[in-house]
């Protein structure tokens, strides 16, 4: 991983970056560069470029990190915010891998500048890029990030970058079929005018908005070659690159992943720093082979706020009278209290959370990630469905889902709050009707808290009779509709849900 990619540390040609040319290189606040308000974590980033109005003519402005890319599966990640008053025919950004051993030619990962994209002229807004390093494994690299500048002599127009968050990861470019993927292709001259791409060697279709492979229609958990290439306005062609991609929701490099982010209890949001533990809280999922002690792993909020795992705030058992567990256990969870802990803060109307292996510039590396919105009460949690695998469901929302398969009837209520059974006024009824050879039928029955796993309920209903002695017989031509009715009380809110099936 890179060292110190967040620059927070002092930063000279002895601590781990490399800044050069003849521009403005330097950390800085970011609050102190043209209004620039935002940063990606913790108060500084680093500049690159000229913010006076006489920048060096012909000139170029640099840092670089000297990186050895592991043999496994390894992806590139940074931000960046280019500020330019000219366009990209003569200055710009850009981003690129250069060979320290001088055997390959350099590989370009953005290049870009005013001129070049639609809707900003002089601030591109903060970007990520995350970029393959496969065709790098077991090289030495210099991660290098410049600004160059080309202007007519006499008309000297200033551009600069801001870069934060440059890290590497030894990790493969495993994604859910519906998280969506932005190309970045690079400037060949005179800004980009279209860009294409391919999956899996079909049909060349136009890049406009960010897609995911979900809307490709590609489902299945097998690799995924995709390629791409621009054209720029003047005609000319870049190269075509290409990445794979593995769709599988299972997969993380550490195999660990976010699983319940609980950021507005109904007690102190910050806790007492006491047992039992409490406060805000984030669950952990481990879908490997062995346990893992993530102890020393960190969790980091939008604001740059850290949580270190330790043992004095973290559960494994259920039991948050007897702290010390940092373990995960196979197949299980990890939860992890602010208990007390002040810089770390979630927002209730939206944050970021990430899970590291340290604190970012101490080599940490990050190991998954998920912005969530708003929480409308106290306890609603967003989770992933199922554990450890599944799409992250929105806690605001009671879902119920359904469906038919011969005589036996499959039905989830999703997002039950983890309050639920806690009133003696609490219940969840239902009510299933159906017809069978023209005869209307029908069930009725109960859901007790016990039902309940992880703010679930998964029924499946028999449709038929059975006997005393369990023989059954499943009800025949069971025409549609079947509609099922769902009603009750949480925390006397009243619950009404229904569904149809048609077929």
């Amino acid at each position: 991983a890179t060292l110190n990619g967040n620059f927070e540390d002092t930063l000279d040609s002895t601590a781990h970056w490399t800044f050069a040319g003849d521009g403005q290189h330097q950390t800085v606040d970011n609050t102190d560069v043209l209004g620039v308000t935002e940063v990606k974590s913790g108060d500084n980033s680093a500049l690159i470029g000229w913010l006076d109005s006489d920048p060096t003519s012909d000139g170029s402005d640099y840092i670089y990190q000297t990186v050895a890319i592991p043999s496994t599966s390894s992806t590139l990640s940074f931000w960046y915010q280019a500020l330019s008053d000219d366009t990209v025919d003569f200055d710009y950004f850009e981003a690129k891998i250069v060979d320290v051993g001088g055997t390959k030619p350099d590989e370009t990962i953005i290049q870009t500048g005013s001129g070049e994209v639609d809707g900003w002229w002089g601030d591109s807004l903060w970007q990520e890029i995350t970029y393959s390093l496969d065709s790098w494994l077991d090289s030495t690299v210099n991660l290098w990030f410049g600004v160059v500048n080309s202007d007519e002599v006499g008309l000297p127009l200033r551009t600069a970058a801001l870069i934060d968050d440059v890290r590497v990861t030894n990790s493969s470019n495993f994604l859910t079929t519906d998280k969506e993927i932005t190309l970045n292709a690079n400037d060949t001259g005179s800004g980009i005018d279209t860009t294409n791409f391919s999956l899996d060697g079909g049909p060349w279709q136009e890049y406009v908005l960010p897609f995911d492979l979900d809307s490709q229609g590609v489902t299945t958990s097998a690799p995924v070659d995709l390629e791409y290439y621009s054209t720029d306005l003047l005609g000319n062609v870049e190269a075509t690159k290409s990445v794979q991609l593995k769709p599988d929701d299972t997969r993380s490099y550490f195999s660990v992943v976010l699983n319940v982010i609980s950021p507005r209890p109904s007690g102190s949001d910050a806790g007492s720093g006491s047992l039992p533990l409490d406060g805000e809280w984030v669950e952990l999922w481990n879908n490997g082979d062995s346990p893992l002690d993530l102890a020393g792993w960190v969790l980091q909020e939008a604001t740059g706020g850290y949580l270190p795992i330790s043992a004095t705030n973290s559960d494994n058992n259920g039991n948050l009278a007897d702290a010390g567990e940092t373990t995960i256990p196979v197949g299980a969870w990890l939860r992890v209290y602010r208990n007390g802990d002040g810089d770390f803060n979630l927002n209730n109307d939206g944050d970021t959370v990430k899970l590291l292996t340290d604190t970012l510039g101490s080599g940490g590396q990050l190991v998954d990630s998920y912005s969530y919105a708003a929480v409308s009460a106290d306890d609603k949690v967003w989770r992933r469905t199922p554990d450890g695998t599944g799409t992250w469901s929105d806690p605001n929302t009671i879902q119920l889902e359904a469906y038919l398969q011969n005589s036996h009837l499959f039905l989830t209520i999703k997002n039950i709050s983890d309050i639920f059974g806690q009133n003696d006024n609490d219940f969840i009824e239902y009510e299933i009707t159906y017809n069978s050879v023209d005869i209307k039928k029908g069930l009725t029955g109960r859901i007790d808290a016990d039902s309940v796993n992880n703010g679930n309920v998964d029924h499946d209903f028999y449709l038929g009779t059975c006997s005393t002695n369990d023989i059954c017989t499943p009800d025949i031509k069971i025409s549609p509709p079947v509609v099922i009715v769902i009603s009750g009380s949480i925390d006397n809110s009243q619950l009404s849900l229904n569904k149809t099936i048609d077929n």
